[in-house]
């Protein structure tokens, strides 16, 4: 099994699977492309498709793959592909933490879903790709620039007047 963070749009699409009392299909891609990569941090409407906003970085469609034991798609290129599910129930979640958290502060110890995995593909000789962490600025925390479009963009739809720049710093946090 492998914890899981469930916030944002997984958390909202796993909330649903409860629901349902069905498991939730779930795949990890590690070291994917970088315009994979990009896409991934920025902060997308529910429903918006962020393999579908890498194509206009690539200047064509993102390559995907079918995996090969849920109905879910990586892209191609990916180094390494985590496929499992996960449980809708609380008493399957385990405890962990408290951990090092992206702020640069210790979190507390919180009850997670867990990942059953049901398969692990990945390239010849794959590249484990990760980003250097602790207290921001970070690689990851100066990635977060998809957090001042996606603050730009719900602040015009909330129709808030006279907005003429927004910028998030790489140390806050947004949603």
């Amino acid at each position: 099994i492998l914890g899981y963070n469930a916030t944002q749009q997984t958390g909202l699409i796993l909330r649903k699977h409860e629901k349902m009392g069905t498991p939730m299909p779930i795949a990890v891609a590690i070291g994917v492309p970088p315009a994979a990569l990009a896409a991934s941090c920025f902060i997308a409407p529910y429903g918006v498709d962020e393999f579908s906003l890498a194509g206009p970085l690539l200047g064509h469609p993102l390559p995907l793959v079918k995996c090969k034991t849920v109905d879910l798609e990586v892209p191609a290129n990916t180094e390494i592909v985590l496929e499992g599910t996960v449980s809708p129930h609380l008493e399957d979640w385990e405890d962990e933490g408290p951990f090092g958290e992206f702020t640069g502060y210790y979190g507390i110890r919180t009850r997670n879903p867990v990942i059953n995995l049901t398969a692990m593909t990945h390239r010849h000789n794959p590249i484990l790709q990760g980003t250097l962490e602790g207290k921001p600025p970070t690689e990851s925390t100066t990635l977060r620039i998809g957090h001042t479009i996606g603050t730009w963009q719900k602040l015009e739809r909330a129709g808030l007047p006279g907005i003429r720049e927004v910028y998030c710093t790489d140390m806050g946090c947004t949603n």
